[in-house]
């Protein structure tokens, strides 16, 4: 019976560590959107900013995979081409994000009790707005531009990144093992690079994972308000700002945008609840 259950273990196992097949899909969109950004004329060799007036409003085809808009620029290329603005927002924005919050996290969750209740506070405070009205709050100081969409999104994406990492860090540092390395003699620094910060990667990987696909949905409708990148600049958001007086007549220019977008936050999304998936079953 011993050997029988062995058996059966071992066999389960496997299929608990199976991906997905919507992981996978996932992965594999994402891929592809960021070879899109880094290297678009794999996929295209049209210049995205070419006009023909001659050619307006072209439905889908196979000279014009997603049509033409008013201009006669071709919006396969657009849309392929835009993915290095949209995606640059949202991974340089999050990146951000978890550097300032993995430092100013830890530096809170190891701070004296009367400092960490007065950050939490303040904490609390500004989790109390959404993450855009944030954002449209720093726009509204700074002023428009892609720079400036990158700076408003961070700080509306810090917050939320900094009291899950001061969680992690509080609940290391009151643990045994570490109680016991600093009763032992092991610095500050060395309990933080091999106690708190492993602990903190995991989980800090899969809300940034899930936090792209918000900093992108947040730089698109910044966009969208035309508060973002400038025409003729290339961005999904612009592109369905640019798109949405002509939807009776031009659908395509921007419908293929909007599932743009909406493809890169489902996966984003996807992924990052596979991984959460996968941390809690290996930390369970």
């Amino acid at each position: 019976m011993a050997a029988q259950l062995v058996i059966d273990q071992a066999l389960e196992a496997p299929r608990q560590r199976k991906v997905p097949v919507a992981a996978w899909l996932s992965a594999a969109v994402l891929v592809l959107l960021v070879l899109a950004a880094l290297v678009p004329g794999l996929l295209t060799s049209i210049d995205p900013l070419a006009t023909n007036p001659v050619q307006s409003h072209r439905p889908p085809s196979a000279e014009h995979l997603f049509g033409t808009d008013r201009l006669g620029r071709d919006q396969f290329a657009r849309v392929v081409h835009g993915a290095r603005v949209s995606l640059g927002i949202g991974f340089i924005a999050t990146g951000a994000a978890v550097a300032i919050a993995v430092v100013a996290g830890v530096l809170i969750g190891l701070a004296p009790r009367w400092l960490d209740g007065l950050a939490m506070r303040i904490l609390e405070v500004v989790l109390a707005f959404p993450e855009l009205l944030l954002a449209l709050v720093v726009i509204a100081l700074l002023g428009p531009g892609t720079q400036n969409v990158l700076i408003a999104i961070t700080i509306s994406a810090i917050p939320v990144y900094v009291r899950m990492v001061r969680i992690a860090t509080v609940q290391v540092r009151t643990s045994g093992y570490v109680e016991a390395a600093t009763a032992l003699g092991v610095g500050r620094t060395a309990v933080v690079v091999r106690h708190v910060l492993p602990n903190v990667v995991g989980p800090l990987l899969v809300l940034a994972t899930i936090g792209v696909g918000n900093a992108i949905i947040a730089g698109s409708a910044m966009s969208f308000l035309n508060l973002g990148p400038v025409a003729p600049t290339p961005e999904w958001g612009l592109m369905l700002s640019e798109g949405r007086d002509s939807l009776r007549n031009a659908w395509w220019v921007a419908v293929f945008p909007g599932l743009a977008i909406t493809a890169t936050v489902i996966s984003t999304t996807l992924l990052g609840r596979h991984l959460q998936a996968r941390f809690e079953g290996t930390t369970s």
